[in-house]
């Protein structure tokens, strides 16, 4: 359902995880016989909602049409407020945020890589000790890693992968899941940061759980630390 100024629309979901940081941008596709009356100028700030019949909950902000469709993108509320609160807790301290180092505890399962000069292994990836410096097998373009998270209470909201100080170029990963170890991989989502950041890569899982990250080894793959927040 699309609120908007003028009245409301039906939409459908399209596509999530639409942008390169994890799943805040999403696509909905305005369905029925009014879409075109949707597609009017100043839609942007439009909200997104369910309706199950008894009352609306907002779920995301519309952003933009997308060019000669009916789809357009939208921000997700819950990653609004998430940044509405960083921004209280920079304003109250008078400084930034320090990303926690803390990460909900994993065993690692397997790798799939060739190891490099300085690798000191993947075993310190949850504590930031160390460099784990990897290319891929002969034939494969992608180096794994698959963990296994035994906790039963927590949600793992997002993943964060750290390169410095071990390398300074631009990291782009794959995320697939499953609950169980004989369970084929299912897809969660395509994750993007550039040289010397770390960024949260949003994934919203509840555990227990088996992780696998498929990190682009076109170029050389080199990291400090990979922490489930």
């Amino acid at each position: 359902m699309l609120a908007t100024s003028y009245h409301t629309f039906p939409a459908n979901l399209a596509a999530g995880a639409v942008d390169q940081y994890g799943g805040a941008i999403i696509e909905f596709r305005i369905t029925g016989e009014t879409a075109a009356e949707a597609l009017k100028k100043g839609i942007s700030g439009a909200t997104i909602a369910t309706n199950d019949g008894k009352e609306s909950v907002p779920v995301a902000m519309t952003l933009r049409i997308k060019s000669n469709t009916t789809t357009l993108r939208a921000m997700r509320y819950d990653y609004i407020k998430e940044r509405f609160a960083s921004a209280e807790v920079q304003s109250s301290s008078g400084t930034l945020p320090v990303p926690s180092r803390l990460s909900i505890p994993y065993t690692i399962l397997g790798i799939t890589n060739t190891p490099m000069d300085g690798d000191t292994g993947a075993t310190g990836l949850q504590s930031a000790s160390g460099c784990w410096r990897s290319k891929a097998t002969p034939g494969a373009r992608t180096v794994d890693l698959t963990i296994n998270v035994n906790a039963t209470t927590q949600r793992i909201k997002a993943v964060r992968v750290v390169t410095a100080p071990c390398g300074s170029i631009p990291l782009k990963y794959w995320v697939d899941q499953r609950i169980k170890e004989d369970a084929p991989w299912e897809y969660v989502t395509a994750c993007e940061q550039p040289a010397d950041s770390s960024v949260d890569c949003r994934i919203d899982l509840a555990t227990p759980r088996q992780l696998r990250f498929r990190f682009d080894a076109r170029t050389p793959v080199a990291i400090n630390a990979l922490l489930l927040q």
